[in-house]
């Protein structure tokens, strides 16, 4: 190939780059689909709000899921950002979107957290943390955190290794072909079932949601439930990032389906977990409970599981967590 040659090649590669980069710029890591599309979308958020929030409300995908905050300004006159994320980022998740918040905003004058009762015992996924994008003293934090809490030798090499495979994968995604190639393959992966089925009268069955929530009911009572190191480690940073900022805290419960109730091993259960959520809130001075037992939604609010729900119950939640708000407004809620 000639020299000339090689330099127009070069220089159609490098437009092409360019164009795709700018192509996608506002769909950025759609590709990855779930949870790091999550943490990007709230990056995006943070970038282009304008006025500060009064109130922002931290957690896994059941605060995504719950708080309409256009409905939440309508009913309480508290401007509110709903910052909830993924449920593998445990409380890391809560203090880092905060601390991200607090990077161009002035403080909010209060939090409103929580998680789902299967995430309070969650470690942290480190390849999620490394997506992130951490401070280098969030790093050290994490490392450091994670290795006393080994249980295996091996468990040591475990989490540096992963840790760096995904900065390189991260690095990796900012180039648009290499990018492009991954959205190519998740799309095969999405209609290629589909395909195979055609023939059979209709793509892959649906799961059933009764059985669904069966299996989850089941799966909740048998569970043993504990905070993971990992969610108190990073929950007493929220707490403390939060002080310093003099943003109130409020501790609250997740959301659950009415299903939860019907059984009598189950209710106990969810209130055995719920007072070791309230006994969690009470370590903390600083944090005001904002309710002591998980709402109840109906069948008819679901999303199809034990705690998410769809847009009917995303009203009907916005509502109740407004009318905690408003209960407890004026001097207890203002700076």
């Amino acid at each position: 190939m000639s020299k000339s040659l090689f330099l127009w090649v070069a220089a159609l590669i490098l437009l092409s780059e360019i164009f795709l980069a700018r192509w996608h710029e506002e769909k950025a890591f759609e590709f990855s689909g779930t949870r790091e599309a999550i943490w990007a979308q709230r990056e995006r958020e943070i970038a282009r709000s304008g006025d500060s929030a009064g109130i922002l409300f931290l957690g896994d995908s059941t605060v995504k899921n719950a708080i309409d905050p256009d409905l939440f300004y309508r009913l309480t006159q508290i401007k509110a950002m709903n910052l909830g994320l993924t449920g593998n980022l445990v409380a890391y998740g809560d203090y880092s979107v905060l601390k991200k918040y607090l990077n161009d905003h002035k403080p909010p004058q209060a939090i409103v957290v929580w998680h789902a009762i299967d995430v309070w015992p969650r470690p942290l996924d480190m390849q999620l943390f490394a997506f992130t994008n951490p401070e280098w003293g969030d790093t050290q934090a994490a490392l450091k955190n994670a290795l006393t809490h080994v249980s295996s030798p091996t468990d040591y090499l475990k989490w540096p290794v992963e840790y760096m495979a995904q900065i390189v994968r991260n690095q990796l995604m900012k180039i648009p072909s290499y990018r492009n190639r991954l959205e190519i393959r998740k799309e095969t992966d999405r209609y290629l079932p589909v395909l195979l089925h055609l023939d059979g009268g209709g793509g892959p069955p649906m799961p059933d949601p009764d059985v669904t929530l069966k299996n989850q009911l089941r799966s909740v009572v048998r569970m043993a439930f504990y905070i993971s190191p990992d969610m108190v480690f990073w929950f007493e940073k929220l707490v403390r990032l939060a002080n310093d900022n003099h943003i109130r805290i409020f501790g609250a419960h997740a959301p659950i389906h009415e299903m939860f109730l019907d059984k009598d091993s189950a209710e106990k259960k969810l209130a055995f977990i719920n007072d070791e959520v309230n006994r969690f809130y009470d370590r903390y001075p600083e944090i005001r409970k904002l309710n002591t037992r998980s709402p109840v939604f109906l069948q008819e609010h679901s999303h199809g599981d034990k705690d998410h729900v769809s847009e009917a119950g995303r009203t009907h939640l916005t509502r109740y967590y407004a009318d905690r708000i408003n209960e407890i407004k004026g001097n207890s809620f203002d700076r």
